[in-house]
């Protein structure tokens, strides 16, 4: 079968809209970042302002999926779109006023963040009407990863700006990314007419936040009482809990205290796990049709996590690019058998609640996963503390596969 990225036009548009976006995503946090340690020279008050973007998904996640459910999916990821661009945009208007300060670059980054919790659920439940079901796979793994492009080309599109342009001026760019991606998000064509609220649902005659709250149970509900749904959220939080901390923190203390490199040695291996997802996506498309997503998700964790065990012994850069490549290539199994179990066995009118519940799961624990690895990098050497890892990793997608019904499930 020959393997083509894009399955059709409303696919390319959404990709590339996702990529521009995000690689706007990566200015922002390189803008943001150096900007507040200009501002204040405080790591305390940067990391909490940069923490500030984890809570919205959070605090708004299941209503973010209620919304995702019972509005048009395009006009709420536009909307969402505008609002992002307007908030950038603020950034450098009070900058040159003289008026910015790091308690409005916490507030704007968070807002930020919240309209990314409304967007991201909308994302994911919109793929169904964009696409054959029999090209989910390959879409949710094209869609999944775009994000993973748009880290390699952000900071490289960041050193040319920032000679050209300079740092505050990043944020002009972030906002023009937003406005590409509503171009091209209108243009998208929904052939499946299959619009959120087209299923009857019992609240009772209940209006306001009681409405919303009962909408919320509903999807709690659905995932509690959906075997496959129930396990797919258990084990998605479990491998982030174990393995999400390794890959945001523990890498670059790896490469500081075990390779005894410098950042430019870090970001080189950041791009590799980028490099390795995107090459990772043809092997989604090769393994989608020979067998189910349950078990595609399960090996994908196995793979993901024995793939980390080898940075016990390497002790070179090139070893450690190699084996941080390798690694990534096994992550689209999982992202993309996740996005399409969800879309496969939950109705259409309750993927918004699904995907933020997943989202949360995700979040929540790789900010856990995050303090509990640092914790342990103070008193145990990174590399041992990979192994251990990628041991637990391994055994989450081993759990994964003892359930039958999640093991046949596709």
């Amino acid at each position: 079968m020959r393997f083509t990225f894009f399955v059709n036009k409303n696919l390319k548009r959404l990709w590339f809209g996702q990529v521009i976006s995000q690689a706007g995503d990566s200015l922002y946090q390189i803008a943001l970042i150096w900007l507040l340690l200009e501002m204040t020279g405080s790591g305390t008050v940067t990391g909490l302002v940069t923490m500030s973007s984890f809570l919205p998904t959070l605090l708004f996640g299941l209503w973010a999926g209620v919304m995702a459910d019972h509005v048009d999916r395009r006009n709420l990821m536009m909307g969402t779109d505008i609002l992002r661009a307007f908030l950038v945009l603020i950034l450098p208007v009070l900058f040159y006023a003289g008026k910015l300060n790091s308690l409005i670059l916490g507030i704007v980054t968070f807002l930020i963040a919240t309209c990314s919790a409304f967007f991201n659920p909308a994302r994911d439940a919109i793929i169904p009407q964009l696409v054959p079901k029999e090209y989910l796979t390959k879409a949710n793994a094209l869609i999944q990863t775009s994000w993973q492009l748009a880290v390699l080309l952000g900071p490289l599109l960041a050193s040319f700006l920032l000679k050209t342009l300079g740092v505050v001026n990043l944020f002009f760019a972030d906002s023009l990314s937003f406005l590409v991606s509503l171009a091209l998000i209108y243009s998208l064509k929904i052939t499946n007419r299959e619009m959120p609220g087209a299923y009857p649902e019992n609240n009772g005659g209940k209006t306001g936040f009681s409405r919303v709250l009962s909408l919320i149970g509903e999807g709690i509900n659905h995932a509690m009482n959906n075997r496959v749904i129930f396990i797919l959220l258990v084990i998605t939080a479990l491998d982030n809990l174990v393995l999400m901390g390794a890959a945001m923190i523990g890498t670059p203390i790896f490469v500081k205290t075990i390779l005894g490199k410098n950042a430019s040695i870090y970001a080189l291996i950041e791009a590799c796990y980028a490099s390795g997802m995107v090459i990772g996506i043809p092997l989604v498309h090769f393994l989608e049709n020979r067998m189910t997503n349950g078990k595609m998700i399960s090996l994908g964790m196995i793979l993901d996590g024995l793939t980390f065990i080898p940075l016990l012994w390497i002790r070179t850069t090139a070893g450690a690019i190699v084996t941080i490549l390798i690694h990534a290539i096994f992550i689209p199994m999982i992202t993309a058998g996740r996005a399409t179990l969800i879309q496969h066995f939950v109705p259409a009118n309750l993927q918004g609640r699904i995907f933020s519940l997943n989202s949360m799961a995700v979040v929540g624990c790789t900010a856990l996963s995050v303090s509990i690895t640092g914790i342990l990098a103070d008193h145990i050497p990174i590399n041992y503390i990979f192994a251990g890892i990628g041991t637990g990793a391994a055994l989450c997608g081993s759990l994964a596969l003892c359930f039958k019904s999640f093991r046949e499930a596709d």
